[in-house]
């Protein structure tokens, strides 16, 4: 049984990350590592590393296996390559990124957002391709030159979608010339930032089901406090949610689209949100050791690892069907 075939979960443990494996009980080629789950489960995480060694100890946010052994890590000035199911990374080693943008199409062409403001292509089966494009000194795009990338999402080989952190959503379509990109819409929450101001990054992550069917996230700045909003758009039609009322004094920092019906938030408050046919949102029942980073399967079965704690003793796999 490959390692992907049932689950993978990264879990950042401060000031270390963890990834994790799920197999089932009677897997001979489970990899080396403490069991944890009960007694009697039908399938156990295992760990494929305890102390990942990124560049600088920062933090992962997005994880992607091309295959049972070859893989890319990214996030706050990390992008690395492993060539053995998870147990050692290197490769790329960029560092200077945000660590919001990230897609991979078809198992293959990956975008990262790299330098701020600038996207790696990365051609998996052909990395001679590989090249930058340099987006922030574009000055035909209104709301595009100096901005930080914050979000993206490729639908096609050289076709798809790029945020920027105040809230405006690009078109791509045929490659990262001027003529190609196309502003297709903007929160009414823009607020203009000024140039590369990594402090004031109001909406981050693009996730998407197709080119018609996308969320964001968003925590703009209120009269106080940073909002907790969302941008929807479904069936290519955009609309704007803000659920402060429902969520007071906190705000999303991340978030999952599950299907046409079904999306996931999570809140700084480690707490799981799930909002349902476009409407309805209901705070999802916790756990004792809150929850940190998760990952649904469908729109009912999900995993989910304990919330930060610096004690490696209290690290625990969650799974709610």
């Amino acid at each position: 049984m490959n390692i992907k075939s049932i689950g993978l979960l990264l879990l950042i443990i401060t000031p270390i990350a963890v990834l994790y494996s799920c197999h089932k009980n009677n897997d001979s080629t489970l990899p080396p590592g403490t069991d944890t789950t009960s007694t009697g489960a039908s399938y156990k995480w295992r760990y494929v590393q305890k102390d990942i060694n990124v560049v600088n100890s920062y933090s992962p946010a997005h994880l992607h296996f091309y295959n049972d052994r070859e893989a890319v890590i990214t996030g706050s000035r990390l992008f690395e390559i492993s060539p053995d199911s998870g147990k050692s990374w290197g490769g790329a080693t960029l560092t200077n990124l945000l660590g919001y943008g990230f897609s991979v199409y078809d198992n293959n062409i990956t975008w990262s957002e790299a330098n701020f403001s600038d996207i790696f292509y990365l051609d998996y089966n052909n990395q001679y391709n590989n090249h930058y494009a340099s987006l922030d000194t574009i000055t035909s795009i209104p709301y595009l030159k100096n901005k930080i990338i914050s979000g993206l999402y490729n639908s096609g080989p050289n076709s798809g979608y790029m945020l920027t952190q105040e809230g405006s959503i690009f078109k791509i379509s045929g490659g990262f010339n001027p003529s190609n990109i196309k502003l297709e819409y903007q929160t009414s929450y823009f607020k203009d930032l000024g140039s590369n101001n990594t402090n004031g990054v109001y909406f981050r992550y693009i996730e998407a089901l197709d080119s018609q069917n996308m969320m964001v996230m968003g925590n703009p700045q209120g009269t106080t406090v940073q909002q907790p909003v969302i941008i929807h758009k479904k069936n290519g039609t955009y609309k704007e949610y803000n659920f402060s009322t429902e969520i007071p004094n906190e705000f999303f920092d991340q978030i999952q689209y599950v299907d046409s019906n079904t999306a996931y938030f999570h809140t700084t408050g480690n707490v799981l949100y799930r909002f349902s046919n476009s409407q309805t949102l209901t705070k999802l029942s916790g756990t004792s050791k809150g929850i940190g980073a998760f990952k649904f399967i469908d729109s009912k079965t999900g995993y989910a690892g304990s919330a930060l704690t610096l004690n490696a003793a209290e690290e625990y796999i969650y799974k709610t069907t």
